[in-house]
């Protein structure tokens, strides 16, 4: 084969790799020779998310060993106050979402920008092997990144999506339910514990749900069960007091920040242990209320 034709094929062969390395880590859009512009324009916003998904699991990392060792704290302190715990787990949260907004001084190492230029895209016959390796391996990158934020952002609407069900779920309880004025005793004893409480909200009964139920921000709404009414006075009492309570201190809001959080985070169990550390706390703190109101209405 003549010496020009050799060269010619050659030359065809490198620009036929450059241009697969490119599509190969363009995944959302094809780079050709006449599209430099628009991949030089995207090219600091898809860096900039690699680097970001890069710290996703350093992040994770720091979480788990700083949560593992505060987690001791209470139990060494033999801290058991709920109000006090409640505010610690509350604390750890913050901080733990707070991590690289708390670490200025350590941030990820840029991928270095790549400048495609006449000289490393050019005409057939140029050599290309250097820019082909470093785009290889640039892209390598890049597309290991688009795959991982993909499947977390997946995750994320698919928790979101189910959220949003549960809350049309609820909807669906509220529409489905029954006033409380069938029965005309409870329907009085929670009238005196609104007022005791000087707390308003709507209690409905529900053949849906098997414990109570409170949700809603400007018209709180209370679900109990069926079997509400036939309970003794007394259950009826603490039970009604401790939901109003929770709507006291706009729990409602709270839980949904932890939900939407928990979605947002679902692939880190630690942020679901503390949230779950949380809850229990905030359940333990409206008991302590509810033992003192009943207490208080005793004497």
């Amino acid at each position: 084969m003549p010496e020009s034709c050799r060269n010619r094929l050659c030359g065809e062969c490198a620009e036929d790799w450059q241009s697969l390395v490119l599509r190969a880590g363009g995944l959302w859009f094809e780079i050709g020779f006449d599209g430099r512009d628009d991949f030089e324009r995207l090219l600091p916003i898809r860096t900039a998310m690699c680097a970001a998904l890069c710290t996703t699991p350093f992040w994770s990392a720091q979480v788990a060993l700083f949560v593992a060792a505060a987690a001791f704290l209470p139990r060494l302190l033999q801290i058991r106050q709920p109000r006090v715990l409640l505010a610690y787990w509350r604390a750890l949260l913050a901080v733990s979402l707070a991590l690289p907004l708390l670490q200025p001084w350590h941030r990820p190492q840029a991928i270095g920008a790549i400048t495609l230029t006449a000289a490393n895209v050019g005409p057939a016959g140029t050599p290309v092997s250097d820019t082909a390796v470093s785009l290889w391996r640039y892209f390598t990158l890049q597309l290991m990144a688009e795959i991982i934020g993909i499947a977390l952002l997946a995750g994320i609407g698919v928790r979101l999506v189910i959220l949003a069900l549960g809350l049309l779920k609820l909807r669906e309880f509220r529409q489905r339910s029954s006033p409380i004025s069938v029965s005309p005793e409870t329907a009085a004893l929670l009238e005196q514990v609104r007022s005791e409480l000087k707390t308003r909200a709507d209690f409905r009964l529900s053949p849906h749900v098997h414990s109570p139920v409170t949700f809603g921000f400007a018209v709180p709404m209370i679900l109990l069960p069926k079997s509400f009414p036939s309970l003794d006075r007394r259950f009826q009492t603490a039970i009604a007091c401790h939901e109003l309570l929770h709507v006291r201190r706009h729990d409602w809001g709270h839980h949904l920040a932890e939900e939407i959080i928990r979605a947002c985070f679902w692939f880190h169990p630690v942020i679901a242990w503390l949230i779950a550390r949380i809850r229990l706390a905030r359940e333990q703190v409206v008991d302590r209320e509810v033992v003192a109101v009943t207490n208080a209405r005793k004497t």
